[in-house]
């Protein structure tokens, strides 16, 4: 399904307003802190992707219903990018205690990612005190028997005339060992890396109790998606898709593989540990 049959579904009265059929509600947040993009990178964190908007629109509904409005919560972001999401996502989250938001080190993207958080915090002082930055390499989460690493995925160097290279990150590395609140990512998955390892980074950083909330777009890389939820429910993970009230369900999909040029849509997916 399209962006635009997306919209079909959801569609905005203006821009802080939500209607679905008879539900209607003002949306709050003002999505304000504009990132530096790029293509200078050999990542895919230069750009904001339509599935980070589709999940900041998200989250700006349920996180009433979820009450973290007015909680001290911990919130992950994985595969921050640029950063527009977690960035936006601290700035109307007032009380958050803080939002953790991660990149690979190599590549240029955390380097993008720090020079974008520093210009936030000129606007929005109080951030520097719930925002802050880790390094995270995905790859410190296989183990021996991961096909990723008996077939590395190789990603390509930055233009040599880019500003942006390889940096050497000097700030802290995530801990494995960290469990949080709420856990967040938006289209991750496009290469091996994500099918088989992005499922061992959220187990590792869930909790029983708490969830990560992961827009996907269905479709993109289908054989990649078969895989990759595959691999969540062998790391003791279940997931269903998310919402908004009023919704209607989208229309069924055809068996996989079955067509060339598969519509595409994004989905919300809540993910949590089975008890």
């Amino acid at each position: 399904m399209t962006k635009e049959n997306t919209e079909n579904y959801i569609s905005s009265v203006s821009r802080n307003r939500y209607k679905c059929g008879n539900h209607e509600k003002t949306l709050i947040w003002a999505a304000d802190i504009e990132s530096t993009t790029t293509v200078k990178l050999s990542t895919t964190g230069g750009h904001v992707w339509d599935a980070s908007h589709r999940l900041f629109d998200f989250l700006n509904y349920f996180f009433e219903d979820e009450d973290f409005t007015n909680k001290k919560v911990n919130i992950l972001e994985l595969g921050a990018g640029c950063g527009w999401l977690g960035l936006n996502l601290a700035k109307n989250l007032r009380n958050v205690s803080q939002v953790c938001l991660t990149e690979q080190v190599n590549g240029g993207a955390m380097e993008h990612l720090v020079l974008n958080c520093e210009t936030a915090y000129e606007r929005y002082s109080h951030m520097r005190d719930s925002v802050h930055v880790c390094g995270c390499d995905w790859t410190h989460y296989a183990d021996d028997a991961s096909p990723v690493l008996k077939n590395p995925v190789v990603e390509s160097t930055s233009d040599e005339n880019s500003q942006l290279e390889f940096c050497e990150w000097k700030g802290e590395m995530l801990s494995k060992d960290s469990k949080w609140d709420f856990v967040i990512g938006a289209d991750l998955v496009y290469n091996d890396i994500g099918v088989h390892l992005l499922p061992c980074v959220i187990r590792s950083h869930l909790r029983e109790g708490s969830k990560m909330v992961y827009a996907h777009t269905r479709g993109r890389f289908e054989h990649y998606d078969i895989d990759f939820f595959e691999n969540l429910t062998a790391q003791g993970l279940r997931f269903r898709e998310m919402r908004e009230p009023g919704v209607p369900s989208p229309p069924p999909s055809p068996p996989p593989l079955t067509e060339v040029w598969r519509d595409m849509r994004i989905a919300i997916y809540e993910i949590q540990i089975i008890s």
